[in-house]
């Protein structure tokens, strides 16, 4: 007697097909369903805004139902409404290019061709990106990624009402479905040790992959993105969480195993990892040279304690400064 899978605790019915279903959407509870009445049954995931983005410089709050529509909701006065509809314009677009960005062979089944559909329009994850001024006025970009691993990003300008133009500056197909986590890197004066030229945007894969994209918004509004491939990787671990600490020097993941094991090996289903940002040279000439007081930079000295301890934390970038272009470039170790 054998099984394929098992579970870290009993669960009940209930629990257990919930567990095993696909986490993407395959039913007919879709944001490509835009008329009805809503059955969502509650809110899975939800996003502040910077300030500034909503009217009298409140924040906008993103709001994912489980039936994975994506709705904005803001404040007017004493209450709360829904100002957009991000899912129906999404459908909208997608549906006026006649779905062009579903790649599917020509003898497809009915189903194959729902489904991919319905991977297009299910927003797994989204993430805000800080307010920025351009030819175009202040705006704030947010990021939502699909089931199908497209990244849409919508321009928001500030003191959204909802009655505002809300634009699609740029549709990019990453190659990462069931993204599990995101995270937004800001890079600032006093965050020199993870630079790459641009402001950086990490997706955390479930196939124990993170991929760095970098993200730059040009004068004009438009956005220029270019791929750096797999900042690392590990084989049979599934990354459910990634966060960084306020300089960046530290990276936390949440690591969960990822292949079937037997039950009577015993194995850590859940680990936290932490990786070290930079060479301990490197962080403590920043600790020298930097002008911010010290509380602003515990986790730096806390990065460099432990990396001169040799507790296990794992250095996966390094920065060095190029001669010839005398820019701060990073490079692996």
């Amino acid at each position: 007697m054998g099984h394929k899978l098992m579970l870290d605790g009993p669960l009940s019915s209930s629990r257990r097909s919930l567990s095993e279903r696909d986490p993407r959407n395959v039913r007919n509870t879709s944001p490509a369903m835009p008329g009805g009445d809503t059955n969502h049954l509650g809110y899975r995931r939800g996003a502040w805004s910077p300030f500034g983005v909503g009217k009298e410089g409140r924040c906008i709050l993103t709001l994912a139902t489980h039936d994975h529509r994506v709705i904005i909701v803001g404040r007017e006065g004493r209450k709360w409404k829904t100002l957009w509809d991000l899912s129906a314009r999404w459908h909208q677009h997608v549906s006026a290019g006649s779905w062009a960005m579903v790649a599917l062979p020509h003898n497809a089944t009915q189903h194959q061709k729902f489904t991919a559909r319905m991977h297009l329009l299910t927003v797994s994850e989204f993430l805000w990106m800080p307010v920025q001024s351009d030819a175009l006025g202040r705006s704030s970009v947010l990021i939502t990624l699909t089931a199908s691993g497209h990244a849409v990003y919508w321009r928001f300008p500030t003191n959204f009402s909802g009655s505002e133009n809300v634009k699609i500056v740029a549709v990019r197909e990453t190659g990462v479905t069931l993204i599990s986590a995101v995270h937004w890197c800001a890079v600032g004066d006093s965050e020199g040790l993870v630079v790459m030229g641009e402001t950086n945007v990490y997706l955390s894969i479930k196939d124990g992959t993170i991929q760095h994209i970098s993200v730059n918004v040009l004068d004009t509004g438009e956005l220029t993105l270019k791929e750096h491939g797999s900042v690392f990787r590990s084989e049979g671990v599934s990354y459910t969480g990634l966060t960084t600490s306020p300089n960046k020097a530290l990276w936390g993941c949440l690591e969960s195993v990822s292949v079937a094991y037997d039950h009577l090996v015993m194995r850590e289903p859940t680990q936290i990892t932490l990786y070290q940002m930079g060479r301990s040279s490197d962080i403590m000439q920043h600790i020298v040279e930097s002008s911010a007081p010290l509380h602003r930079n515990v986790d730096l000295m806390e990065s460099l304690r432990s990396g001169l301890g040799n507790l296990g934390y794992v250095c996966i970038l390094r920065r060095f400064r190029d001669q010839q272009t005398k820019r701060e470039v990073t490079a692996p170790p």
